[in-house]
This record gives structure tokens, sequence and C-alpha cells, in this order.
């Protein structure tokens, strides 16, 4: 049996660099402290022995990569669905969301159960249509992401696993069995650029070290790989990928010296894919792929015919980011974990300004904020920001002013007292209009 909790996981949202991890974990109680407990096997326990224990269960939780339920704060159990809904403050609207349910934690508490499905809500929180799949290129994972395209089908990453193409019956298009995950994004010309991954060794400082590989596979509209970027290619030489491997040669001199197994470093890590809609003189031209590279603390632009780096940012200011898209002003949103701080936030740059702090989104006492790992931030028509706070289980909009207009809450819920992450986008252009033809409602009226 795991050693990590089988069940209760404490926080909502958990830090998952190993780094000092285990006092992080230990304070938010998302591993047992053995410290304070009389005994462990019917022994009593030292501070070290305690300490120990602490840091195997911290590597045992980066391992997993990813909490698949989370407990419920005791005054938001009550909460699901919509909570909040200030009507004429916020237009109509339709989203996608999907639960992110997968981890040693979640199927216990699950009873073994996967969710491989999205469902379509209005303002109200009402289910107006919903996507299924038996595709289960892994059978322990589920949806990392669901996507409604312009033309109608819904897109769906089996985390690290594969893709499902989907009609709006949850009839399957086709669908490849690969080592894809967390995004993907659909080009003008109908190919859909997803996140992949590979294995390969590099040699730092005279080491061998195994790192995962990052990059994008490019997609025919029919699902055939038509060539693939790689990140590590453009990223080789980089101060900060340096920094990283040399504190991995380092410690894998001594894993290999003590004849401990050795594991493959997550060097990147990126979770995003999209693209710039306006060219910034300079830095990138409409069209180059857009991406957060969360091990390394930063955004990155990459040249899209020839996947070189454009630009990249972020080392020193965000932690662990996610979801960067560019506005039609030419700034950019990125959600802002802050795994290593405990507290999120989402914010808004201008890289034509020495990437000035143009807004900001904190949350408040009142209103906790902290998404440790996934997360999304989607500025809307109106100005206002769509932030899926995922590890929570929330969703809420805000406008310009940081005031909460709409509240959403997982209704996924385990054992009354575990919340599923979820991911969800408010649909916009033309998949906004498909889904509203297909259901029969009229478009929202044009703003004055």
């Amino acid at each position: 049996m795991s050693t990590l909790k089988s069940v209760l996981v404490t926080i909502a949202g958990v830090a998952i660099a190993v780094g000092g991890l285990a006092g992080i974990l230990l304070a938010t109680g998302v591993i047992e402290n053995t410290a304070t407990a009389p005994e462990v096997e019917g022994a009593p326990v030292s501070a070290r022995e305690a300490r120990v224990s602490a840091e195997k269960q911290a590597r045992e939780l980066a391992s997993l990569g990813y909490i698949g339920a989370v407990e419920i704060r005791e005054e938001d159990r009550a909460k699901v669905g919509v909570t909040k809904h200030l009507e004429g403050r916020v237009r109509p609207a339709l989203s996608v969301y999907n639960p992110c349910a997968w981890g040693t934690q979640f199927r216990e508490a699950a009873g073994g159960q996967i969710f491989r499905e999205a469902r379509l809500i209005d303002r109200r929180g009402e289910v107006l249509h919903e996507w299924k799949s038996d595709f289960a290129s892994d059978s322990t994972r589920g949806w990392a992401i669901a996507k409604l395209s312009g033309d109608g089908h819904l897109y769906a990453i089996n985390a690290r696993a594969g893709i499902v193409k989907l009609d709006w019956d949850s009839k399957e298009v086709w669908s490849r069995k690969d080592i894809v995950h967390h995004d993907m994004a659909f080009a003008p010309d109908g190919r859909v650029w997803v996140l992949t991954e590979r294995r390969r060794e590099v040699i730092h400082d005279g080491v061998k070290v195994p790192i995962l590989d990052n990059g994008v596979a490019v997609l025919s509209p029919d699902g055939v790989v038509e060539r693939e970027i790689w990140f590590y290619d453009q990223l080789e030489g980089n101060p900060l990928v340096k920094r990283s491997l040399g504190r991995a040669a380092k410690r894998l001199r001594k894993q290999r010296r003590d004849g401990k197994p050795v594991k493959d470093v997550d060097l990147i890590h990126a979770n995003t894919a999209d693209f710039a809609t306006v060219a910034v003189d300079g830095l990138w031209q409409a069209g180059d792929f857009v991406t957060a590279l969360r091990e390394l603390d930063s955004v990155a632009v990459f040249n899209r015919e020839t996947g070189a780096l454009e630009w990249m940012w972020g080392s020193g200011t965000l932690e662990m980011p996610h979801d960067p898209s560019q506005l039609a002003s030419g700034n950019l949103l990125i959600f802002d974990n802050g795994t290593r701080r405990k507290w999120s936030r989402v914010v808004e740059i201008n890289p034509k300004a020495d990437d000035e702090l143009v807004w900001e989104y904190r949350g408040s006492r009142a209103a906790p904020f902290f998404s440790s790992m996934r997360g999304l931030a989607q500025r809307l028509d109106d100005d206002h920001v769509l932030i899926t706070d995922s590890q929570t289980g929330r969703v809420i909009e805000v406008d310009r002013d940081g005031e909460i207009l709409w509240e959403f809450w997982s209704p996924y819920v385990l054992k009354g007292s575990l919340r599923v992450p979820i991911r969800m986008i408010q649909l916009e252009g033309d998949a906004l209009a498909f889904a509203q033809r297909k259901l029969g409602l009229a478009a929202a009226p044009a703003e004055p």
C-alpha cells in the first residue's frame, strides 16, 4: 500500500518540487507528520526517523506528479455547481469542463472508476450536453483536458497516453495511443498541435543524465503526426537548463555510486499549447507557438516554422506557471501557480515594456486562491477573466477590479470529502456558434 495517505489529502494544492518539499507537505498535511504520531508499527519515532519518512513520502508524491482528488475544506463541503451569479454583470455563456482524475489516492477513493468525460454547461450550471468515450490508452488515467474545436469536434487527452477526437454524439472519429499530455491547440489549417514527450540522455559535466524531453507534435486533420519540435534542442545551453542539469548530475553521481535506482529528470515539463495572436516587434510573430515550461518557472514562445526559441521569461517571478495566452493588446495572461510560496495569482504582463506587470488577481483572505498545479486563466470578450482554480475544484469569473461575478464548484465529489480537480474553458467564436446551433440556442446579442 502507498505510504501516502490513502484517502485524505488535506490541502487544495500540493507543492511537487522535492527540494524542501517534505517540510512543506508536513506543514500542510499532505503527508503524515510521523513526528507527532506516538508510534510507527509499534515503535517510538525519533525526529530524524520522522524526517526520513516524510522525505520518502515526498519523493513518492513527486513521482506521482499530480494529485487526483483533494480534501474539501469544511466550509466548502456544501458547495456544488454555481454558487454565485451576478446577473447583468456577466454575459450568457456556454462552458466545457472535465474532471482531471488519476493517481493512487484518487483510485482508492473512487473505487476504481475513471472519469473520461466532459460536460457543457450554461450560466446556471445546467448540463446541456455530455461527451464520454471508451477509448482508454491508459486504463488508470482520465482526461487531462477536453476542448471543443470550431467545427464541433471534442478533442480529449488521455494523460500521457493518447488523444481522441469525438463528434457531437461521442462517436470516435479517430484516436491514437501516444505519449501526449496536458494540452492541444487548433491551428487555422485544421491541424492539431499537441504536447508530447520522449526519454533521452544528455551529457552534462561528464555525466549521462536521462531526461524527459518535451515538445509539440503537429497532427494532420486525420490524426497523423506530420512533424515534431523538441524543446530541449532549442533550450540546450540556456542558463536555467544548465543549472537544472548541474543539480541533476550531482544527484545522479551520488545515486549511482550508492547503487540506487536512477529516474528520468523532468527537466522542462511543458503544460500549455497555444498560438500567438499578434506579432510583437523584435520578439515573435503571429502564429508562433506559446507554452509554459513549469520546471523552469517560465513561459516561452517558439518559432512556428523552425522551432527556434524566440522569447522566454518568468524565472525569479513566476513559480511553476500554466496557461499563458496572448491578448489582442499583445500582452500575455498567465496563471502563476506559486507552488513554493503557497499562493496563486493570475498576471497580465506587457512583453513590449520589459515585462511590466499590467494586472494581477490574487484572491483575498475571504476567498483564498491556491492551485499548486494545473490551473487556467481565460480573458473573455468583456475583459473579465475566467480562472480555473483546478486543485480546489473551483472556477470564478472576475472583473478588472477583482470582484467575483460568477463561481462554480466541481460536482465530482468522492466519499463526501474529496473533490476531483477540473479544467473549464468558456466557448468562444466558431465553437460557441456550433454549440448554440446544436442546442437550438440563439446567439447572445452583440454589445451596443
